[in-house]
């Protein structure tokens, strides 16, 4: 099995929603051989696909799932999905605020500050046609 894909021992530790509509998922294993550790630290930060049975998974099902995987040409994301990605992680850093309708200071939702910012980087793009 390559090191880019690793089947281990596991299960859904915590599900949380995060303010993009995406999900933050939480795994815990038992303790795993060295081999399956170090190969699960080199995927860290690596978008990859997701498995998740409560049934141990066949050798069989593991290459048809590489192989589905290596002739789907499905590819790393977009870049807008990486520009919006970006945004949400300046988003998230910043925690910008705009004052509501009462004059108060309140967080701004993700929803709000991308379509400002994606406002923003049109019209820059605009005033260059």
């Amino acid at each position: 099995m390559s090191k880019s894909t690793v089947v281990f021992e596991g299960g859904i530790d915590s599900v949380r929603t995060m303010a993009d509509g995406s999900l933050k998922i939480t795994l815990e294993t038992p303790e795993l051989p060295p081999e399956t550790m170090s190969n699960i630290f080199n995927l860290n930060k690596k978008r990859g696909y997701v498995v998740v049975s409560t049934n141990p998974i066949p050798d069989e099902m593991v290459d048809t799932v590489k192989q589905s995987i290596s002739t789907s040409g499905i590819e790393s994301k977009t870049p807008s999905q990486k520009l919006r990605n970006v945004l949400y992680l300046v988003w998230e850093n910043q925690q910008p605020q705009h004052m509501d309708e009462d004059g108060n200071m309140v967080s701004t939702p993700f929803a709000l500050y991308y379509n400002t910012q994606m406002k923003s980087i049109t019209d820059h793009f605009k005033e260059k046609i």
